[in-house]
């Protein structure tokens, strides 16, 4: 899809990561509050993951999920709209001596792989709300076609599920919470509310009966307002 009324998902917004310096950090403080390893292995656990499934990850960022995996699969596609973030990405796998991740500059809208390469599973964390509703849905049916008959989509992100007159305690709540984490974590919780798309669960679970998974919701909702899901074709 390349239309001039498309959506440009390479301007990012929220945490600038196209700098390298910026990216190492944001990796080392996310790091001091997030195990990445066990998250990693809980998402391969719920997908199945065998030695011969090739995996798409979309919004790879640091590089952690798409590492992991690899070493437990054929082939991982670790895709992400920062070059930065894959440049980084891909000198840590450099380390561990990996070379079964293929790293592209892509994003949900953008990725385009030849018809005889389909997934076994695709994952999103924390990347789906960088794009509005409209956007959303075509991504989603996108991933969708992208998968073999039977593979699963993980995705992983702030969804909201409170009711509309308690909008304002629920995210007063969520910004006090993140305050304890760090003053800039709480600021950068204020950036994602008010300039970035995370939707409300009606409208992601919408979107998903309409194209046509079948899906159950991971987690109950907390008050970090995280929710994964797991859809199957």
């Amino acid at each position: 899809m390349n239309k001039e009324w498309c959506f440009n998902e390479f301007i990012q917004t929220g945490t600038d990561f196209t700098d390298v310096k910026k990216v190492e950090a944001y990796d080392s403080k996310m790091q001091k509050f997030r195990n990445y390893k066990h998250e990693a292995e809980q998402i391969l656990n719920v997908l199945n993951v065998s030695s011969n499934h090739i995996i798409l990850e979309i919004g790879t960022g640091t590089g952690h999920f798409a590492i992991e995996a690899s070493k437990r699969c054929k082939k991982v596609y670790a895709i992400d709209v920062s070059k930065p973030m894959l440049d980084y990405a891909k000198l840590k796998a450099k380390k561990e001596n990996i070379d079964n991740i293929e790293w592209l500059k892509y994003g949900f809208l953008t990725y385009d792989f030849p018809d005889n390469i389909k997934f076994d599973s695709i994952v999103s964390n924390a990347a789906l709300h960088h794009l509005p509703d409209f956007w959303k849905m075509i991504a989603v049916n996108k991933i969708y076609k992208s998968l073999k008959e039977k593979g699963k989509f993980f995705l992983g992100d702030v969804i909201f599920s409170f009711k509309f007159d308690e909008l304002n305690d629920k995210i007063d709540e969520w910004i006090k919470n993140s305050k304890n984490i760090s003053v800039e974590f709480s600021s950068e919780t204020i950036t994602h509310v008010r300039d970035e798309y995370s939707t409300y669960s009606w409208i992601i679970e919408g979107m998903f009966e309409r194209i046509g998974f079948k899906f159950q919701k991971l987690n109950d909702t907390d008050a970090n307002n995280f929710v994964a899901y797991l859809c199957s074709k």
